[in-house]
């Protein structure tokens, strides 16, 4: 796989064809540096993806979790068990049926949360203010792209 800087990935096409494991470096790399701002705030991959899961989905059981985050239901509850040790989400009693127990983002987790989306956002706009006009143009046409791929999936 070639390797090249991040803010020179617009231009890649200069020189080669843009395939596949282009695409996934610049999409694992970029992760990489936005999880940066998720472990600068105690934020492990996986417990910011339940978190935002149940802060868009509203309450959920760990079984429920464990399924939409494809991991085993014992994984679940250890992340789970982190996030209401950071007091980050609490376990509750399902209102609808007491003998189910509900995992539900606290006020804390939500703003956590909106703190790192918005350091990360903060982020990537000033390194994409830094391109020029025509790679910004270049990102945003490649942005629609992909997602045009991957919409269906």
């Amino acid at each position: 796989m070639v390797s090249c800087p991040l803010d020179k990935i617009v231009s890649i096409a200069n020189y080669m064809p843009v395939t596949a494991n282009h695409v996934v470096e610049v999409a694992l790399r970029l992760h990489r540096l936005v999880r940066q701002e998720e472990s600068a705030h105690g934020l492990t991959g996986a417990r910011r993806a339940v978190l935002y899961r149940l802060a868009a989905g509203g309450p959920q059981s760990v079984g429920a979790l464990a399924a939409a985050e494809l991991v085993s239901p014992p994984t679940m509850s250890r992340i789970v068990d982190g996030l209401v040790e950071a007091r980050l989400a609490v376990r509750r009693p399902s209102p609808i049926d007491g003998r189910r127990v509900e995992v539900v983002p606290t006020a804390l987790g939500k703003t956590l949360l909106e703190a790192v989306d918005r350091r990360q956002l903060r982020w990537l706009d000033a390194a994409m203010d830094d391109l020029p006009s025509a790679d910004r143009a270049a990102v945003a046409r490649a942005v629609e792209v992909l997602l045009a791929l991957i919409s269906d999936r």
